[in-house]
């Protein structure tokens, strides 16, 4: 009976460290060569149909995890509306097939602040290089932030699937359903030997 309940132990300890590696918002599963701090880089320089009011833009973009990201510094007056987090994985800020990766809106900041971002479900750092501040409201283009390069072989996709050149070293966000699904069918056989 003894060897019985060591096993089970064993079985909950495997399955725990499984969970965890599959986690896709793990410290560990960061982009190689993610540039700490990058800095945001303003497109607009005016309130969209406003020449006169002045638009400031700017902060550093860093990670908190693989599902977080923090803006650093964080200026952005006035607020342009309903604007988001976007992201691409391109070889170049020009692309424009872009999606949003936070649903959490980007609201007025005036410098002092840091604003962090968990991004959407199923959604992690593998998934784009750049980051883009977009606003829904007005259908322009805030500002961007170059994450990381892609390696030589990844580029930019036409469709603007987010497994378009996933780095393949980083679990994909299926990783976590697969794991489970194999640790379930590790427990089954298991038992089956236990209790046989």
């Amino acid at each position: 009976m003894n060897a019985m309940w060591t096993l089970a132990a064993i079985v909950l300890a495997l399955q725990a460290a499984v969970l965890v590696a599959a986690d896709p918002c793990a410290p560990t599963l960061i982009p190689s060569g993610f540039q700490r701090n990058s800095p945001l880089t303003p497109v607009i320089v005016q309130y969209p149909g406003q020449p006169q009011v002045d638009s400031q833009i700017s902060g550093f973009v860093d990670y908190v995890d693989g599902c977080n990201l923090v803006i650093r510094n964080f200026t952005y007056l006035p607020d342009v509306g309903s604007t988001k987090l976007y992201g691409v994985k391109a070889k170049s800020e020009n692309e424009t097939n872009a999606w949003p990766v936070s649903s959490a809106f980007v609201t007025t900041a005036d410098g002092h602040r840091d604003m962090t971002f968990k991004l959407d479900k199923g959604k992690n750092l593998n998934d784009f290089n750049y980051i883009k501040l977009f606003s829904e409201q007005q259908k322009v283009l805030v500002a961007f932030a170059k994450l990381y390069d892609l390696p030589d072989a990844a580029g930019s996709s036409s469709s603007g699937s987010a497994a378009a050149g996933k780095n393949t070293a980083v679990p994909a966000a299926g990783a976590h359903a697969w794991a489970s699904a194999s640790m379930a069918a590790l427990v089954t056989l298991v038992a089956a030997a236990l209790f046989s």
